[in-house]
C-alpha cells in the first residue's frame, strides 16, 4: 500500500503536482513578509534607544562639565572636549537620522536637534521623526535628570532648561 503511493504505476517514483509546490512557494512568501515587517519596526526601536543612550550619556557628561566649571552649564552644548556636550548630540543626532544643524540656545522644532544652555541648566531634545508613533514626539534630557519622550518640543526659549 505505502509503496503504491511512493511510486507510479510504472516504478519511477512520483513527484510534487504543481499545485503542491505553488502553496508550499505562498507558504515561504507569506512568512518572509511577516519576519521582514518586524524587523523594520525593530531597526526603529533601535534607533530610538541610540537616542536615549546618547543623551543619557550627554546628561552624565552635563554633570562632570558643571562641577568643573564653577557648577554653571554655560558653554556645554557647544564643549568639544571629553565631558563637553557637542560630540554626545552629533552621536543622537545620527541615530535619529537627522542632518540638519543643530539649534544652541534656541527654540525647538521638528527636523532639528536643539541644546539650550546657561549658568542654571541645560535641556536638548532630539526629534524623533518617523522612528515612532505618532511622529513628531521628542526624545529629552535636561539638568534635572529628565529623560523621556515628550509630545511636542519643550524648548520654547534659549532660556529654557527643562523638557516639561
Amino acid at each position: 500500500m505505502l509503496r503504491d503511493r511512493l511510486f507510479s504505476r510504472f516504478g519511477a517514483p512520483r513527484g510534487f503536482t504543481l499545485v503542491e509546490l505553488l502553496v508550499v512557494i505562498a507558504i515561504i512568501g507569506i512568512l518572509a513578509g511577516i519576519v521582514l515587517a518586524s524587523l523594520g519596526s525593530t531597526r526603529q526601536r533601535g534607533a530610538v534607544a541610540g537616542v536615549a543612550a546618547n543623551l543619557a550619556t550627554m546628561r552624565t557628561s552635563a554633570a562632570i562639565f558643571s562641577s568643573s566649571a564653577g557648577y554653571s552649564y554655560d558653554g556645554f552644548c557647544v564643549s568639544t572636549a571629553n565631558n563637553g556636550g557637542d560630540r554626545h548630540l552629533d552621536a543622537a543626532k545620527n541615530a535619529a537620522g537627522i542632518s540638519a544643524a543643530t539649534v544652541i540656545d534656541g527654540i525647538g522644532a521638528a527636523g532639528q536637534a536643539t541644546c539650550n544652555d546657561g549658568v542654571g541648566g541645560f535641556a536638548t531634545e532630539v526629534p524623533l521623526g518617523n522612528l515612532v508613533s505618532p511622529s513628531g514626539q521628542f526624545w529629552c534630557v535636561d539638568y534635572n535628570g529628565y529623560s523621556g519622550t515628550t509630545s511636542a518640543s519643550t524648548l520654547t526659549s534659549a532660556a529654557d532648561y527643562t523638557c516639561n
